[in-house]
């Protein structure tokens, strides 16, 4: 051993730190997959699928690309946060795209409007489905 080693000369050598290795594959932009799943019809799926077209064979497995978006989001600022009482209030939301409904007797398609509501609780919330359809089919 040199005369001119000192201690923390000696546990550098000793104990050297590994080096960090770059990631295998590419790392999404999450601020953009953010972004498209506020579009209509877009799933994390169909994002992860347009990544790995992009990307070639650099892209990571589902799991893990749900995982670290899971993970981005998280960091997210979120705004008004609430806190509701078990069955105090009842939330509605519109579904979407319209559902096709055959009128018996001629065979004509309407188009309804499906909307789902939810009375919020700890144990479960049990889902009510409603649908508005034109008044001409009441009648």
């Amino acid at each position: 051993m040199p005369n001119d080693l000192d201690d923390s000369a000696l546990e550098k050598r000793l104990y050297r730190q590994a080096a960090a290795r770059e990631p295998t594959y590419a790392e999404p932009d999450y601020a953009l997959v953010h972004q498209e799943l506020k579009k209509k019809g877009v799933t994390l799926t169909l994002i992860w699928e347009a990544y790995l077209q992009a990307v070639g064979g650099r892209g990571c497995q589902y799991a893990a690309f749900c995982t670290r978006h899971n993970d981005w989001t998280g960091k997210l600022k979120r705004p008004m946060r609430q806190i509701h009482r078990a069955g105090e209030k009842l939330f509605a939301d519109y579904t979407g795209p319209t559902v096709p409904i055959i009128v018996a007797g001629t065979g004509e398609i309407w188009p309804a409007s499906l909307f789902v509501a939810s009375l919020n609780g700890r144990c479960a919330s049990v889902p009510i489905f409603s649908i508005l359809m034109p008044p001409t089919l009441l009648s």
